[in-house]
């Protein structure tokens, strides 16, 4: 939700009419009404709230944690969006790993093996595939893993209350990308229709980090020296992805195995590219920051 409130926040300082669609209230509602905002808080699953709350909406931000209906969600709010027919632009928040999962390679035997070994869960991949056949005018955005994620920000708190970093990174890079850089681009690609829609976008941080990286970050923002420690990836699930999967539920324990395998296995380690940059008309915030 944090990424959806600052969209809406920006978006309202731009002099733009947001309604924001959600099924319960959580610590941010108020937050959205305050500063004037519609909040429709109805059942998702519900096509006739689904009509109600995209009356008079041009454009649609769609975002949505894992779930047991995950693809269910999609499915109605595409139907919705089809039958309500003037919506000029849908922009859906999807995963860095799409990048690689093309038909093509995930259908031959060779490419498959080397390409993406570790999905476990299809539903992102569904999802994007039903929006390219649907006819809307959609921007896909993949999104590396974000600052905020729990395998960043999370996990590892009782590690560095002890001054270590434990993390399955092995030597491996990714370029983490702030939440508040993720929000003001799509705030800027939902009010740039013409330039950003019928797009894939792939959205990576400012630089590559190594654990010694973000450590080193930690460091600055704890304000005491943080060492990082390459653990294996197996005592790491044991110790973490587990108790996720007893605590919480077992799609995110899924998704956040399938991301940590692929950050100790170089999948995000990758050149980055200025996409960023040119989106937000300024340089991308620091993991520090």
């Amino acid at each position: 939700m944090f990424i959806s409130n600052k969209i809406i926040i920006k978006l309202r300082a731009e002099g733009k009419n947001v309604r924001g669609f959600l099924r319960k209230s959580n610590k941010y509602t108020s937050e959205l009404e305050k500063t004037g905002d519609e909040v429709y808080q109805r059942d998702f699953f519900n096509l006739e709230d689904l009509k109600k709350a995209l009356d008079g909406v041009n454009k649609v931000y769609f975002s949505m944690s894992l779930n047991p209906y995950y693809v269910d969600a999609y499915a109605l709010m595409i139907e919705a969006c089809l039958e309500q027919g003037y919506i000029e632009h849908f922009v859906n928040i999807s995963d860095y790993e799409l990048d690689n999962m093309i038909f093509e390679n995930m259908s031959s035997g060779e490419k498959k093996a080397n390409v993406i070994p570790y999905i476990k869960d299809w539903s992102h991949f569904i999802c994007e595939k039903r929006l390219e056949h649907s006819g809307l005018n959609v921007t896909n955005v993949w999104a590396t893993i974000f600052v905020e994620n729990p395998i960043i920000l999370m996990l590892p708190l009782q590690g560095l209350s002890e001054g270590k970093l434990f993390m399955p990174l092995k030597d491996k890079r990714v370029a983490l990308i702030k939440n508040y850089d993720l929000a003001d681009a799509f705030s800027i690609i939902l009010m740039n229709t013409k330039k950003y829609g019928g797009k894939t976008i792939n959205l990576a941080g400012k630089k590559l980090l190594n654990g010694n990286d973000i450590a080193e970050g930690f460091s600055i923002i704890l304000g005491k020296k943080i060492e990082y420690i390459p653990v294996e990836f197996d005592s790491w699930t044991e110790k973490f992805i587990s108790f996720i999967r007893k605590h919480k539920d077992s799609l995110t324990a899924i998704h956040l195995d399938t991301i940590s395998r692929m950050v100790g296995n170089g999948f995000y380690d990758k050149d980055v590219t200025p996409i960023l940059r040119e989106i937000l008309g300024r340089e991308p915030q620091d993991f520090n920051e």
